[in-house]
């Protein structure tokens, strides 16, 4: 019984893997896009404030 019980596990796992994969590769890659936006939009800032400091 516990045998078949790890067999059908291993089997659903090498199943999953492939999605989960895919899924966490789709993740990763909205991730950082979010952080080079973010990244982009902090560095803006920043030479918006060296530009206001220089024009006073």
């Amino acid at each position: 019984m516990l045998e078949r019980l790890i067999k059908y596990i291993f089997l659903f796992l090498s199943a999953a893997i492939p999605a989960v994969l895919a899924s966490l590769r789709l993740v990763i890659d909205h991730i950082c896009a979010i952080i080079a936006i973010a990244y982009q939009n902090y560095r803006c800032r920043d030479a918006q404030k060296d530009c206001d400091r220089n024009s006073h």
